[in-house]
């Protein structure tokens, strides 16, 4: 007894040791620019009426669409209306919008600036607006400085720049002229450098009774708006980040489909398209008035819940393999990036694992095979990374980065706990952990600490 109980003495010694040493692992992770995708409405937040519809989902309400009216753009002003508008009477007019709309002037939101009025962004090169383009232009210059001098800490953006040619043509001569001519003069005017910014019209134009142009042209006009507007610069030389914009409904009064549900698939693809482009930091979507769309099953129908790494409707063991390779870079493109941060931190790493297995699929803390259960399988996976970097499948169940005592801790605190849990006592735990084949020094030491806590745990006392 007397050996025993020196034996217990200096497991204890070394536990003490071990679990006191600091190491410094660096645990694999990518690092991701701000990408939330976000629903918006016209002159205001989601408000009461969605309130917490989007949480299970990678959708925010961080986005809020300034509409015309508030930057002194109203659709009845004439060109020389608002040209001729001061920069105080801008300013002015601002400041009452914002008094009278859910709009805080320490926002950090993206704050989206819709001015299409007299004169639609798409039409700025237009000949017929030769004698006055450079001052219209300059007049919507004004407009968002007044907006960046009243909302400082926003993330500024500008609606429509750009809107594609309608189907996806680089080429077409009208749209060279009287488009692209436009959004490379206000580029040389200064006009996109208070930005922060840019946001193309992608909405998909064409619904399924538009023979000519459905689904054929979508893609093409989706990546025409990407990197048309990826290219343009502020007078610094600097390229802008870019939020596109799309819709759930199409809303093109040329189309025999205007005003109809788009299927969930023109959409998800359209995003796709999307995240293959590095410019791209998030995607917007119109969201419709209250009652008209049920959102919660539009957004399952595109697999956009928080999780679904895969994006196939369903969060399983798939998820967590994906994920795996994400966060050790092998994910399949951007498009895994945007959904491999399961808890929104703009990080892809071991917490976001813990978060999918332990939190979502509800797996107990020292499973780390995932078989329902924690038995000597995922004692034998920790002591083969103690103490190096890993994720929940080396045994980091606390989503840390490392494989260290206190992960070990939540393996001996669910000792034989699971679906086929039975609570094991001491002579079982050695008996399963006998099982394993050859475990090196290190892994004899863990079994060890392990059942040394594991004993204590169930209150027995040494001899």
């Amino acid at each position: 007894m007397a050996a025993r109980h020196d034996a217990m003495i200096e497991v204890r010694r070394i536990v003490a040791r071990l679990c006191a040493a600091v190491l410094v692992v660096v645990a694999a992770s990518q690092t991701l620019a701000t990408r939330p995708h976000n629903l918006m409405f016209q002159d205001q937040y989601l408000g009461t009426t969605y309130a917490g519809t989007l949480d299970p989902y990678i959708f925010a309400n961080d986005a809020y669409s300034l509409g015309g009216w508030g930057l002194s753009a109203d659709t009845n002003f004439t060109i020389n209306d608002f040209i001729s508008r001061t920069e105080q009477q801008i300013q002015n007019q601002l400041l009452t919008y914002i008094f009278q709309q859910p709009l805080d002037f320490a926002t950090t939101d993206i704050v989206m600036l819709d001015i299409e009025a007299p004169i639609q962004p798409n039409d700025w090169g237009n000949p017929i607006h030769d004698a006055y383009r450079d001052d219209y232009l300059l007049a919507v210059k004004r407009r968002i400085e007044v907006a960046r001098a009243l909302l400082p800490d926003a993330r500024l953006s500008l609606y429509a720049v750009v809107v594609p040619n309608a189907a996806g043509d680089n080429d077409s001569p009208t749209w060279l002229q009287n488009s692209w001519s436009g959004y490379t003069r206000a580029a040389e005017l200064g006009v996109y450098d208070s930005l922060d910014l840019l946001s193309p019209h992608l909405y998909a134009a064409w619904g399924p009774d538009d023979a000519s142009f459905w689904m054929t042209t979508i893609p093409d006009y989706t990546r025409m708006g990407i990197e048309r507007a990826e290219v343009l610069e502020k007078t610094t030389g600097e390229t802008l980040p870019l939020a596109p914009l799309l819709s759930f409904y199409n809303y093109n009064g040329t189309s025999n489909n205007h005003g109809q549900l788009h299927d969930h698939a023109v959409v998800r693809d359209q995003m796709h398209i999307l995240y293959d482009y590095a410019s791209v930091e998030t995607v917007n979507i119109w969201a419709p008035g209250p009652g008209v769309l049920d959102i919660p099953a539009y957004l399952d129908a595109l697999g956009m819940r928080i999780g679904d790494v895969t994006q196939d409707g369903s969060i399983d063991l798939d998820d967590v393999d994906a994920l795996r390779d994400a966060i050790a870079g092998e994910g399949s493109g951007t498009q895994t990036a945007w959904f491999a941060d399961v808890n929104q931190d703009d990080q892809i790493d071991s917490e976001d694992m813990r978060h999918l297995v332990q939190d979502i699929l509800s797996y107990t803390p020292g499973d780390a095979n995932l078989d329902g259960i924690v038995n000597g399988l995922d004692l034998s996976a920790l002591a083969n990374h103690w103490q190096a970097a890993g994720i929940w499948q080396d045994a980091d169940f606390t989503g840390d980065g490392v494989v260290n005592g206190l992960d070990l801790s939540a393996l001996a605190g669910n000792w034989q706990n699971g679906a086929a849990g039975t609570g094991a006592d001491f002579d079982s735990a050695q008996t399963a952990f006998g099982a394993i084949p050859e475990p090196g020094p290190a892994a004899v030491l863990l079994v060890a600490m392990a059942l040394l806590i594991t004993r204590h745990r169930r209150g027995s006392a040494f001899p």
